[in-house]
């Protein structure tokens, strides 16, 4: 899901856009690998999934806190955090250990190049 997507869903929910949580939940992706990834059609160089085994679970809420306490109250960052999960995964919240589970890779993150290249 884009920023811009994520940003929408939490104002809605969370009465606040929060780009700066949900770009510090996504700081991992590699854009410009993605991007040689569209352009090669080689798979094999990244894997737009794998920044996500970072921030993308349940376990990391106290970071995010931690992080934006100065700007946001806990209750608004835990909810722009649980939606922004939650929009990634379809409702699921994900721990950490789900990404050591091949079966929740494989229903979560199937990667192929999508036909409108994001």
């Amino acid at each position: 899901m884009k920023l811009r997507d994520h940003a929408k869903n939490t104002k809605k929910l969370c009465g606040e856009r929060a780009k700066d949580i949900h770009k510090w939940i996504d700081s991992h992706f590699d854009k410009m690998k993605f991007n040689v990834v569209l352009e090669t059609g080689n798979m094999e160089y990244y894997n737009p999934f794998s920044h996500r085994q970072y921030k993308h679970h349940k376990e990391a809420l106290p970071e995010v806190i931690e992080a934006f306490k100065h700007k946001y109250s806990p209750e608004i960052i835990e909810c722009v955090f649980f939606q922004h999960l939650r929009d990634d995964y379809q409702g699921y919240l994900p721990s950490k250990a789900d990404f050591d589970d091949p079966e929740f890779i494989a229903k979560y993150h199937p990667w192929k190049i999508p036909e409108n290249k994001w």
